[in-house]
């Protein structure tokens, strides 16, 4: 080995970018499957050609990014981005690699967007912009390193990017837009890798929206598991509550029943020594005499 990395031993272990991998597999088939329940969907999860109809659904900005154009497109697009993103993880952390995936698919947006008229193109889908947003911040920051690919030996990884861009162009020459994504994606990607070598990183605003969202949700599941909780301790309350009071009923129905039969008793007692008197010990009946001696 002459200094140069075998590239494809280097890509294992890097846990980031196979979380920014699988994210972007599970949602696609997600999103597939969406689709192919509900044709309309697409109406919801493409990003429009109009600036205007993006502000009526502004999370098509980001959830383009995950609708799959087909097998072979996004097995092409995850391997440029498991090559990418290797490099990238030397220089920068999973959160800032996830940040400049999502940068580099708004700023391709957004280029889009303002040629969709002069490219007839109605809507946009895929994650390619993103991609080769990846790409090129990696080009940037690594042009001059040289990795060992197989059947082409050493070679400067800026050309490894170059024919990354190009075979995701040709790749896509069918998609109306696709040249503006891609080509908005790259300098996304180019205007990351730049700033953040000039000691700016700009993943930093996209990490604390992120951050924000979660902490939103999080909060949310905490406001309802205490809800739940005080819920059951409410509940808990009330049925103990409940529990005293139908014990305490009880108590006191078995007392005035236990005083009812002495007031019986009583009554029997009177009638019988009222019998004595007006008709002698005589007129008393067995049970009555025995009533009397109880």
């Amino acid at each position: 080995m002459t200094g140069a990395e075998n590239f494809f031993i280097d890509i294992k272990g890097k846990s980031a970018t196979n979380s920014l991998v699988s994210i972007i597999i599970v949602v696609s088939i997600v999103m597939f499957a969406v689709r192919s329940i509900f044709p309309m969907a697409d109406y919801y999860v493409a990003l429009p050609g109009s600036f205007l109809d993006t502000m009526m659904r502004p999370w098509t900005i980001v959830t383009h990014m995950f609708v799959s154009l087909g097998f072979v497109a996004t097995f092409m697009d995850i391997l440029a981005l498991s090559i990418a993103g290797s490099l990238m993880l030397r220089d920068l952390s999973g959160r800032q690699l996830t940040s400049l995936f999502f940068f580099s698919g708004i700023v391709a947006g957004v280029v889009f967007q303002m040629l969709s008229g002069v490219l007839n193109a109605q809507y946009i889908v895929g994650c390619h912009g993103a991609i080769a947003g990846v790409v090129a911040a990696s080009a940037a920051m690594n042009h001059s390193r040289k990795v060992l690919m197989p059947f082409f030996g050493t070679v400067k990884y800026l050309w490894v990017a170059i024919a990354i861009l190009l075979f995701m162009v040709v790749n896509r020459t069918q998609q109306p837009g696709a040249l503006a994504l891609i080509a908005g994606g790259a300098v996304g990607g180019y205007v990351f890798a730049m700033m953040f070598k000039n000691g700016t990183d700009i993943s930093k605003p996209i990490a604390y929206c992120a951050d924000k969202l979660m902490l939103l949700f999080e909060s949310k599941k905490k406001d309802t598991e205490q809800d739940t909780q005080q819920y059951h301790y409410a509940q808990n309350i009330v049925n103990n509550t409940v529990d005293d009071i139908t014990a305490d009923d009880s108590a006191q129905a078995r007392q005035s029943s236990e005083q009812a039969d002495v007031n019986d008793d009583s009554e029997d007692v009177r009638r019988i020594l009222n019998k004595i008197k007006t008709s002698g010990y005589d007129s008393l009946t067995d049970d009555e005499k025995r009533r009397i001696f109880k």
